[in-house]
């Protein structure tokens, strides 16, 4: 490599799905030791440039030099070969093996031979952790350095990050940017991938954003802010700071008392929670992703039955109750993962929107489906939520993620719920989306709504919630006022501290 070359060059990428170009002509140029920024909205895409990097994607036509020479990546092999790793959102680990047995997974090397090499890796890098755990009993930062571990031992000096702190605590997140520190004094060179500014901020020397399969910029940090950012992502001015309105809440609409859950072996899922959520206010659940959040929702919206303890929405115990009973009740639900809870992907968009209302009188006419009043209502949710798409008869399998999720807000809100159930309402959405899902369950709350917002992001948890319950191993740590609690202190009780606040 030339003294003046680019450690990585991604010339004129152009790859195209159907009639979709998801990459339109991008180059990206990225330094060696450095940390490069990726950001765009869902459908911009990043996921398919990074693709093509690690070799799971044939580029159409376009070049890739690496190291100063073209080279031809076909398969994650290849690109681990050429000392490129990927640390995915999802972690790719065997659960049921040690963290060593991951790390050397697929490697013709004897255990003393095996174990020696990598303990000098990890001294190398300083990433503590026990080679002899299994992975399943491991935090989820632990996990993490498993995967980084298992790409560095494999020679990469070119990482691509995907999201890597979604599912970390603050105090994870610290140690994460400060090994990433290490490796870029070490010569590693760091693809990130992030939906959060301020990471952005922190941690990247430059940063390219793409738009509709564009490159629309290429900047170094500090030419940079988060208003300047999003607003190349989205095209239009975002406002990261959603205004929230002062508000007295009124008399609880839902109550959880004393709910357990507890299952043949380990530890229980649900430790006697107790919590209230008033009408007009936002409790946010705060807490690395599973430490009971989705067995509370299970047991609010009946999938599951609590061990013990009452679920009761105003003054009736609705454990027992149907999707339909609380349907009919005024609960709302926005799933976790809208893929596969939210929607059915083979539907239309107004399929959908009646999945669980079909049988309304609204939507009857002498006994059988009345499609003019469905098409009526489809039309109405997708001008009132903004739903990108050219008519309600398109199939949700067709629209970007952020258009899916406004399908599930607008089904969900358009009933005018009394009681919300938000989990991870903005999970995998773009800058632009999220502020108009927050937007939203801010408009529901000034509006009377008792809303229980559940999320893996604390800053979205602290933005919108007016107060915060923490969450670790199925018991709640404490109840916080936002205005007052620290990232610092929640996160601390995130990870199982106790509550000095």
């Amino acid at each position: 490599m030339t003294q003046d070359a680019p450690f990585l060059h991604m010339k004129d990428i152009v790859k195209t799905f159907g009639t979709i170009r998801a990459n339109d002509h991008v180059s990206l140029t990225v330094k060696k030791g450095t940390v490069h920024a990726l950001l765009g909205e869902n459908g911009a895409g990043k996921s398919t440039l990074m693709k093509i990097l690690y070799g799971l994607y044939r580029p159409d036509s376009g070049d890739i030099f690496l190291r100063g020479r073209k080279v031809e990546i076909s398969s994650p092999r290849n690109a681990i070969d050429l000392g490129i790793g990927m640390i995915h959102q999802h972690f790719m680990l065997i659960p049921s093996f040690t963290v060593l047995e991951n790390v050397i997974l697929g490697l013709p090397l004897s255990p003393h031979v095996a174990r020696r090499k990598v303990e000098e890796t990890y001294e190398q890098f300083g990433l503590s952790v026990d080679l002899d755990a299994r992975v399943e009993d491991l935090a989820v930062g632990a996990q993490q350095r498993t995967e980084i571990l298992k790409a560095l031992f494999r020679g990469a000096d070119l990482l691509i990050m995907d999201e890597p702190t979604s599912v970390l605590t603050p105090q994870e997140s610290d140690d994460l940017f400060r090994m990433i520190r290490q490796f870029v004094s070490q010569g590693c060179t760091i693809i990130f991938i992030t939906h959060k500014l301020n990471e952005v901020m922190d941690i990247c020397d430059s940063i390219t954003v793409l738009r509709d399969g564009r490159a629309v910029a290429t900047l170094d940090r500090k030419e940079s802010d988060p208003t300047l950012l999003s607003r190349l992502m989205v095209g239009r001015e975002v406002f990261l700071n959603i205004p929230k309105k002062p508000k007295e809440p009124g008399e609880p609409v839902l109550t959880i008392e004393g709910l357990c859950l507890k299952e043949k072996a380990g530890k229980p899922k649900l430790d006697n929670v107790n919590l209230k959520i008033r009408a007009g206010e936002i409790v946010g659940i705060a807490g690395v992703d599973g430490n009971g959040q989705q067995e509370l929702v299970d047991c609010i919206i009946g999938v599951r039955r609590p061990t013990s303890g009452r679920v009761l929405f105003y003054e009736t115990d609705i454990v027992t109750a149907s999707t339909k009973d609380l349907i009919r009740k005024g609960l709302a639900h926005i799933p976790a993962n809208r893929i596969t809870q939210g929607l059915v992907l083979n539907f239309s968009i107004e399929e959908n929107l009646i999945t669980e209302t079909y049988d309304e009188p609204r939507f009857v006419r002498r006994g059988l489906l009345d499609r003019g009043a469905v098409r009526k209502y489809a039309e109405q949710v997708i001008a009132d939520y903004d739903v990108r798409a050219p008519g309600p008869q398109v199939k949700v399998s067709h629209l970007s993620g952020g258009n899916q999720q406004k399908v599930v807000v607008g089904r969900e809100l358009s009933r005018s719920p009394s009681f919300i159930l938000a989990m991870q309402p903005t999970w995998g959405l773009d800058v632009g989306a999220c502020e108009y899902v927050r937007e939203q369950l801010l408009q529901k709350r000034d509006e009377g709504a008792a809303i229980l917002l559940i999320s893996t992001d604390l800053e979205e948890v602290r933005a919108l919630s007016d107060r915060i319950a923490v969450i670790f191993e199925g018991k709640i740590m404490a109840c916080l006022d936002p205005k007052v609690a620290t990232p610092e202190e929640i996160g601390l009780l995130m990870a199982g501290g106790r509550n000095t606040i």
